[in-house]
Order: C-alpha cells, then structure tokens, then sequence
C-alpha cells in the first residue's frame, strides 16, 4: 500500500451498439461498490461519445453490498457479478441483471461455511457452469473455489483453499483446454507465499504448479486474473515484486509447465505495482496499467510483445487522472478505455473512466463514479463486443468421446458465417451452419446475423484432437514425444499418398509435405521448445491430428 487514502475502482465490460463512420453510439457497462442511492454500489452504462452515465440499479443491500469485481455477460444473454457484501448472510452475493428489464436478482447467497466474502470475478466455462472463488469461509476460512450451475441453479464447493494450494484467493479463474487456472496470494506451508495452480473440471482435482517465492515475485499481493494469451500461455503480473520491487509479468505454459519472468517493472522507465488484468490485442500485444510510477509517478499504460518479449511504456499518467485501477477495453474506434482514482482533495478519491488514443498518445479524463477499495475486474476472456442487438453471440464448444471439437454458436434461428481470427479474420469456405468443426489448429469465430441485426462473437482457440477415422489413428505414432526436434512419424503400413502440416501453437504452419508410398516419415523441426500439432492426411479420407512437444 502507497498510501492510506481510500482507492476508487471501476469495472466495466465492453457493450458496441451500431457504428457509422459519422457517430458511433457505444455504450461501456459497469458497476460502482460505492455509492448510489442507498450508497450500497450500482450498476450503470456510459456513452463513450456524449453524455453523463445512466445507473440501471442501485443496491439496498438485501440484494448485494459493495459489488467489487465486475460484470460478465453469460451465454444467456445476462449479467452476472459478485458482491463483497450483503445479502442473506451479509456475506456476499452472486446477482443476475437483465439489461433488457433492468432487473437485478439474487441467485446466490454466500455463507461462512460455504465461502464467503467474493473479490474476485465469475467466469463461464465451455460447459456452462460459472466457476469463482471467494477471499474467505469454506472448512478452513482462507477462501473456497465454487461452482454454479445455472441451469439447475445450485451452488457447489469444489475445493476448500488450504496451506498447500494458498489462501485467500482475489482474482477470476482462467479456464484452458477444461482446466481452470488461478493464483492464491499467500499460505503456502503457512508462509507469507501464494500459488499458481491448476483445477481439473472434469475429475475434480486441484495441483499446485508454481508456489511463488520472494525472490521469484511475493505472490501477497498477486491478485490480477490470468490472462490465456493467443501463444497458448498465460500471462500474470504481481506487485511489489521481482529484481526492482516494482512488480513483474511473469509467464505460465499449462503444456510444458515452465515459468518464467519476463518482466521487471522499474519505477520510472516502465511503471510500478502492474495491479491492473491484461488484455491482448490482435497485433499480439499484451495491454495493461501500473499504479504507480512512470514520469509523474500517477501510473503508467504499457504494453509487453508476445513476439519480441519487449515491453513498451506507451503513457505517463499525470495529475487530471492519477493512479489506474482494472484493466484496459479496446472498443471498435481502436480506442482504449479504463479508470483511475483522481483526487479531488487530501481525502476525496473519485474514479473516473478514461480514453486513450494510439494515434495521438493522450487520454481524454470521460465521467466520475464515487467509489470505494480496491478489487480488480473479471476475467477478459469473458469481454466482447456487441452492437446493438438482442443477439447471443457466444460459442459452446462441443466434445465427442473421441476428443473432436464442434464449434455451436448459441444464436438459433440465424444465418451463419464461420470466420479464421488467427488467420486475418477470414472466412471458412462453405462454414455457413450453426455448428462447425474445426480441422486446423487456430481461433474461430462466428458472424451471426438475424434480420437487420449483425455480430461477431469473440475468438475462441481451438486444438484439434479428435480424428476422422479412429481405426487408423491406432495405426500411427511419434517417436519419440516429446522430442529434442528430432522425431519419427510411424504411419504403421506403407502409405500410398501422405501429406504432414505442422502447425506451432500460436496455429502457425511452419511445414508442408507430401510424400508418396512411405511407412515412416523422418522429420527435423527447429529446436524450440514447445506445443506442435501434426495434421497427417492419408488418400482423401484420413484425416487425425498428434500433439508432439519439444523440449
């Protein structure tokens, strides 16, 4: 802590209505945990482009008190977001808003036994089950990692937070490849350490894959959400921290379960304490917020290449906002939006919303919200765009016994058009129906259309690993896997016609051969170590795909 003044946050999630070159009408939504007409927290939206903010609902406390982390918008078509407070048990509740009615009601009532006391965000899984976790309560009252199934409505405690896994949890789970990844801030062994770990969804169990360690980033105050960059890895940031105490970017590969730092925030050149979530662009840019530091010592915007491993500081913030809090929103303008405590006097924080322009390198100081603490927002895997229509532009990915994937998009009675994110936002040929199967490795979206209503869902990264005919994978192997780069591709027999593309995690083809009357096909890749997927075509009907890792 900096200072003992209290903070103002401000969490939003990202709403686009039509856009013309001539006006854009862009609404951002969000919550304040103070203030409001019982001073409880609200709900409120704000036109980018003019006017003051609208407030939705105003909490009276038996429906939520103090709603510190932020919305997220399910497959439903609704809001959901946790209080701090409040509720039954004046412990917290889970919330549904529906912006259509503009009603907010309580699904969920938290309880000291069962967890309680929620900072972090929800998330929404593939399988439609939000997943959270709460700062307290639960058998050993260091916090709980729950589900809630909104389908049946009902509330489970998956595992309990204890001196092996950490406690008190203050960030949303990340999920990847159905595994979902979070951090503790402190209590491993009882020590003053926290944990990067890893929770099966489908067999329940939690592993412990990083314990932090002073030297490697004191994990107390580790409290920003995971990010799943589009290279596969994930990316967090911790404070007070690393070679300078400034804070540090660190990096987390679920597939070859390394980690490494590969950022050591310095106080004036790039910004201290990164409190603020990341997000990535589609430039391959991490984008996030210091709290402190830079050239007025208010805070710094910067951003860390995926490709280079450089990081950029891209803007001091002065005095007119002072001191960013949550994460940054890239709109359809190619603006960036976030919030900042400004001070108005010694004991008078007040947040505000913010816009930065990359072509001039400004931010334009937009409305004031009162709030009160310091939590961060839900995870950014959850935030897309939507322009202005009543349309579910979410996908449910599908996977059959054999491990294929189907993509559906959630919008019935629509037309469809499947496009390539990773590869330019280009369409699928023929990708026209509601469901689609992805055969190359990559991320995918769906244009969804009904009558005069148009939308893009957000990317969703897909690794293939079903295949089209099971007999014939039996029939194949990698040897070795994983491998120094140097491996064999046994097909088994004797092949008449075969063709191998190798694609690097990030979807990239990085091979392309065909080879005729072969049993066995002798490759050599570059030594780098990661995650490849093989694409093996035999004739015109096999077709399967092998994970090979390099290490």
């Amino acid at each position: 802590m900096k200072t003992n003044l209290l903070y103002s946050v401000l969490f939003f999630i990202l709403f686009s209505l039509p856009i013309s070159l001539k006006s854009q009408n862009m609404n951002l939504y969000g919550v304040s945990t103070y203030g409001g007409q019982y001073n409880k927290g609200y709900i409120f939206k704000k036109n980018i482009n003019a006017g003051p903010k609208t407030i939705l609902h105003n909490f009276v406390g038996t429906d939520g008190h103090l709603p510190l982390s932020g919305l997220i918008s399910a497959t439903n078509g609704k809001f959901y977001g946790m209080t701090l407070a409040g509720g039954v048990n004046s412990v917290g509740v889970i919330y549904e808003f529906d912006t259509l009615t503009n009603t907010c009601v309580v699904i969920h009532s938290f309880a000291d036994s069962s967890g309680r006391s929620p900072k972090g965000g929800l998330m929404q899984a593939t399988n439609g089950n939000f997943y959270g976790m709460t700062y307290l309560g639960g058998t050993n009252g260091v916090g709980v990692l729950f589900e809630y199934d909104l389908s049946m409505g009902t509330y489970l405690v998956k595992y309990n937070f204890d001196s092996i896994t950490g406690w008190y949890p203050e960030a949303a789970l990340t999920e990847y490849m159905g595994k979902l990844y979070g951090v503790t801030t402190t209590g491993v062994l009882g020590g003053v350490e926290g944990s990067l770990f890893e929770y099966n969804i489908a067999n329940s169990t939690m592993t412990v894959k990083k314990v932090f360690t002073v030297s490697q980033g004191n994990s107390i105050l580790s409290k920003s959400d995971l990010l799943l960059a589009s290279n596969g890895k994930l990316y967090g940031t911790s404070v007070t921290s690393g070679a300078y105490g400034n804070g540090m970017l660190y990096e987390y590969d679920p597939v070859l379960n390394t980690y490494f730092v590969k950022v050591d925030f310095y106080y004036f050149t790039t910004g201290s304490d990164p409190e603020a979530y990341l997000m990535e662009d589609d430039n391959h840019k991490i984008y996030g917020m210091c709290r402190f530091g830079g050239a007025h010592s208010n805070g710094t915007i910067y951003s860390y290449d995926l490709v280079t491993s450089q990081i950029t500081k891209m803007y001091d913030i002065d005095s007119t906002l002072y001191s960013p809090f949550g994460g940054l929103i890239k709109m359809s303008n190619g603006k960036l939006y976030g919030a900042t405590m400004q001070m108005f006097g010694p004991s008078t924080p007040n947040a505000c919303l913010f816009e930065y322009d990359f072509q001039t390198n400004s931010t334009v100081r937009m409305d004031s919200v009162q709030l009160v603490d310091m939590v961060w927002p839900p995870n950014t895997y959850h935030l897309f765009g939507h322009r202005g229509c009543s349309l579910d532009t979410s996908i449910s990915v599908i996977t059959d016994s054999l491990g294929s994937i189907t993509l559906m998009s959630n919008q019935n009675a629509a037309t469809y058009q499947w496009i390539l994110c990773s590869n330019n936002n280009t369409p699928i040929s023929n990708a026209t129906n509601q469901m689609y199967k992805p055969l190359v490795l990559g991320t995918y979206a769906v244009i969804v259309t009904s009558g005069t209503c148009t939308d893009t869902s957000r990317c969703v990264r897909v690794i293939p690993s079903g295949i089209e005919n099971s007999a014939f994978k039996k029939k194949i192997s990698l040897i070795p896997n994983p491998s120094n780069g140097d491996f064999v591709v046994d097909l088994g027999e004797e092949r008449h016609s075969v063709n191998l593309i190798i694609y690097n995690a990030a979807g990239r083809k990085i091979f392309n051969s065909s080879y005729q009357n072969k049993d066995k096909i002798v490759c050599h890749l570059p030594r780098t170590k990661g995650l490849y997927i093989l694409k093996i075509t035999v004739g015109t009907e096999s077709v399967y795909y092998l994970k090979h890792i390099i290490f």
